[in-house]
């Protein structure tokens, strides 16, 4: 289970009443993770600033850097030396060459559109030959395919956005539980 810890501030002037409203309150975070492990689930957070890699070290049980930061190596160190796991996502569509990888990271591929189009040079195929292992993929859309593709693609991860009320404000990229269960469903039935 993750949660995002960003600021308004740390988006573009445009974006930052859409994430005021979608900002989660970071006085959560300590029961969220409680929560979370509750019932038998880790949890973790994307962040965005030093603080929230703080609050994960004390608390999480690891680590999310979103694509937006995938060159922000100042915070990606920060991130590495709280000795948590790190997944990390890039840029599918400008991988060219397998990215560094440092040790206990992830390296997720993603599409950052939200939401993603469900079209074919959108799905995670060949994941082995861009990404360095071990590799997963973070999906942006209200749909589980990517993530199965992934997985069939050899992913040992995969993250999807989970629409939990009618009032999320990123429903959009996000899949309803029912689709969420036959994802994972799927998954499972790989062996994954």
């Amino acid at each position: 289970m993750k949660v995002q810890l960003f600021k308004p501030e740390h988006f573009p002037a445009a974006e930052r009443a859409e994430k005021q409203a979608a900002m989660f309150p970071r006085e959560l975070f300590a029961s969220l993770v409680a929560n979370a492990r509750a019932r038998g689930l880790l949890a973790g957070a994307s962040v965005f600033d030093f603080e929230a890699v703080a609050m994960c070290r004390e608390r999480a049980d690891f680590i999310k850097l979103a694509t937006r930061e995938e060159h922000n190596w100042p915070l990606r160190l920060a991130a590495w030396f709280t000795g948590l796991p790190i997944y990390r996502s890039v840029d599918w569509r400008r991988v060219r060459r397998k990215p560094f990888r440092l040790p206990r990271e992830v390296t997720l591929g993603c599409i950052p559109e939200y939401p993603t189009e469900l079209r074919p040079d959108n799905f995670p195929y060949n994941l082995a030959d861009k990404l360095p292992e071990p590799f997963g993929w973070s999906s942006h859309g209200p749909y589980g395919m990517p993530c199965v593709i992934a997985a069939m693609s050899g992913a040992s991860v995969v993250e999807a956005h989970l629409k939990t009320t009618k009032l999320d404000p990123e429903q959009a990229w996000s899949i309803k539980p029912a689709t969420f269960a036959r994802m994972a469903t799927a998954i499972r039935r790989m062996g994954r």
